[in-house]
């Protein structure tokens, strides 16, 4: 169990009610994957084609790494604190639909959630227009904007935050949560994850880890990891260590060109 904070803008789960970037740039994921619906959290990030948008999550949200089967009917709900409904007409911004997935090899061929898997669990989601009604055509990000990535980061000791849409008990599933904290690695996985001190729960993996001040709205906000994994009655939450193989995955669904490793839904 973490002790308690001493900073007092540190937090092991809290309501995010600063608005901004963060509150709009992270959403609810659903997806269907074994003939049933799920649910994580994810966000939007920077690309380089006007006309598609990339949503990271983590891996397990895209992939089941038991079979290597993609998710089907994959959906991404911006801001849904705002207006948190699955009517696309009455959410604060509307939906977007995966036209592609996009995974590592090595999480996708894990066939158990291992420590294999957990250090390769990011995903990506090429969405093209959507919005609040089927004749929508927005772009996601030129909606409500996105955040930048890093790959390579050394964050031992820094302060980041997560944040992401934990359904679970306590939490109801509803609710933009944040925790801010001092990043340490996973003994368990040979400190090759990051840890955070965090009680969120089910349903916000693949919400992002940015580097940023709490007293700001996070609008220079990079992510450097996600929400992946906990275990029972420890009071932290665990996510990957971006590298080169996550910049592989988010270039080839940035490009629609396979890169060596990197496994899509796209046939």
């Amino acid at each position: 169990t973490p002790t308690p904070p001493s900073d007092p803008s540190d937090t092991i789960g809290a309501s995010w009610t600063a608005g901004g970037l963060m509150l709009a740039a992270t959403g609810r994921v659903y997806f269907v994957m074994g003939n049933q619906g799920w649910i994580c959290s994810g966000s939007v990030i920077t690309d380089h084609d006007t006309g598609q948008s990339i949503v990271l999550t983590a891996g397990h949200c895209v992939v089941d790494e038991k079979t290597g089967k993609f998710a089907t009917d994959w959906m991404f709900i911006p801001a849904f604190d705002t207006h948190p409904t699955y009517t696309c007409a009455d959410t604060a911004y509307g939906c977007w639909v995966a036209d592609a997935l996009y995974a590592d090899q090595e999480f996708a061929t894990a066939r158990r959630f291992n420590t294999t898997a957990v250090q390769h669990d990011w995903g990506f989601a090429v969405v093209g227009g959507g919005g609040k009604t089927a004749t929508d055509e927005l772009q996601l990000d030129g909606t409500v904007e996105s955040l930048g990535i890093e790959y390579g980061g050394k964050y031992s000791g820094e302060k980041m935050s997560a944040f992401g849409y934990p359904a679970a008990a306590p939490y109801g599933g509803s609710d933009l949560v944040y925790c801010r904290g001092t990043v340490g690695t996973d003994p368990g996985t040979a400190d090759t994850t990051w840890s955070l001190p965090c009680d969120m729960t089910g349903g916000s993996s693949g919400g992002p880890w940015v580097q940023a001040e709490n007293t700001s709205t996070y609008g220079n906000a990079v992510v450097g990891s996600l929400n992946s994994y906990g275990y029972t009655s420890v009071t932290y939450m665990y996510g990957p260590m971006f590298n080169q193989e996550t910049r592989d995955a988010f270039d080839s669904a940035d490009s629609g060109t396979l890169l060596p490793g990197v496994v899509s839904s796209v046939p």
